[in-house]
């Protein structure tokens, strides 16, 4: 129970932390804020400070910064429609939100440049990867680094069949190359990362592996073919990395490492959207909010066993990997989502003038209902996963 409720509240704080993003750049240029709420359906707390409502809502799912001037069938937050207008005293009402008639113009998003507007925008997947570099930094301090640099080469495996180079105990992996897919490496689970998404390749194609090492510090290049094992069931190089973690020397060390640990989660979310698209993973293997929060709670549950700093790190991991693909996700250029904004307000800047509300309301509300009919469909998933049908 412990797991649910921690894993409830770390995705909490991912929300919180992307809405709030929107809400401090919102302020930053003079937008405002009708509501900014955490969770969706009726509130539970509500109340108005600085002209601003702030609101916790009934189910801890997704959350808003409700903007002026913002379409709000795209914002997920309908206020804009219960407006009333005071004509004697000159303002409108949203719901509690009071602004003067000729405030309003000046404090909307819609009337502000494309480049505010898509700053504003972007501010929500920016905030996400800032709390997740802010999060890597001590856990890197504390764990440190899997530096690719090899232990063993098992005799006779496809690494001491390398041409022009066999790889030996002491080489530094930089890079992975099949096809057309590149790879800087910068840890060892790369390596595994990038075996793992070409299994097919390896098994099904006469492809070979081009890997890019440093020995002695000349930086070299060889070719090898991946060789099956029955055993493990799966294409292997044979080679082996050490176990012992590499800790920062220092601070500039440490600022070096968190910055490429945060690249390999991007590098790994991306690559997970390429298997989805490619077909290489189904909906079975994606997870919603509740499935996501099944599998958080688990492994919580599994890490308080060990410590409370081994739960403490799990948790801070967890919430980095989901930060970034929310962050990630978020700047796909789909209607109602972030991305799909900031390429409304691209085209803006190309043309020199707003995309039709019209059509932007209608390109958003298509987009909302396709992201609905998606969750729909995800959280079906999640409730089968979690009743194991």
């Amino acid at each position: 129970m412990l797991g649910i409720v921690l894993g409830i509240l770390s995705l909490s704080i991912i929300i919180l932390i992307h809405e709030f993003g929107h809400f401090v750049f919102a302020k930053l240029f003079g937008v405002g804020v009708l509501e900014f709420s955490l969770g969706m359906g009726p509130r539970l707390i509500s109340f108005v400070k600085n002209n601003t409502r702030y609101s916790i809502k009934a189910f801890p799912i997704g959350g808003s910064c409700a903007m002026l001037g913002e379409d709000p069938a795209g914002s997920g937050d309908f206020t804009d429609f219960g407006a009333t207008v005071n004509t004697e005293e000159g303002t409108v009402n949203f719901d509690g939100v009071i602004y003067k008639t000729e405030e309003i113009p000046q404090k909307s998003l819609n009337k502000k440049s494309p480049i505010k507007k898509m700053l504003i925008t972007f501010a929500g997947p920016l905030f996400n990867f800032l709390l997740a570099i802010i999060l890597i930094i001590p856990i890197i301090y504390n764990t440190g680094v899997d530096v690719p640099i090899i232990k063993s080469v098992s005799e006779d495996s496809a690494a001491s069949k390398a041409v022009p180079y066999v790889l030996e105990e002491g080489d530094k992996i930089t890079g992975m190359e099949i096809s057309n897919d590149k790879l800087q490496i910068d840890f060892f689970r790369e390596v595994s990362m990038f075996m793992q998404i070409h299994a097919k390749d390896f098994e099904q194609k006469d492809e070979l592996l081009l890997i890019s090492f440093e020995r002695d510090g000349k930086k070299l290049q060889t070719l090898l073919k991946p060789e099956y094992d029955e055993e493990y069931g799966r294409s292997l190089i044979g080679i082996s990395f050490s176990n012992e973690p590499t800790k920062a020397a220092n601070f500039f060390e440490l600022l070096k490492f968190s910055i490429k640990e945060f690249k390999m989660n991007v590098k790994t979310v991306i690559s997970g959207l390429r298997m989805l698209i490619s077909g290489s993973v189904g909906m079975k293997d994606m997870s919603g909010p509740v499935g996501t929060v099944a599998i958080m709670g688990e492994t919580i549950e599994v890490a308080k066993t060990f410590s409370i700093l081994s739960m403490l790190f799990t948790i801070a991991e967890l919430i980095i990997m989901i930060s970034i693909n929310l962050g990630i996700m978020n700047l796909l250029p789909i209607p109602a989502l972030d991305g799909g904004r900031i390429l409304l307000y691209a085209i803006e800047m190309i043309i020199g003038k707003p995309v039709d509300q019209k059509v932007e309301a209608a390109v958003n509300g298509a987009g909302m209902l396709f992201l609905l009919l998606l969750m729909v469909l995800v959280l079906g998933n999640d409730i089968l996963k979690l009743l194991n049908i």
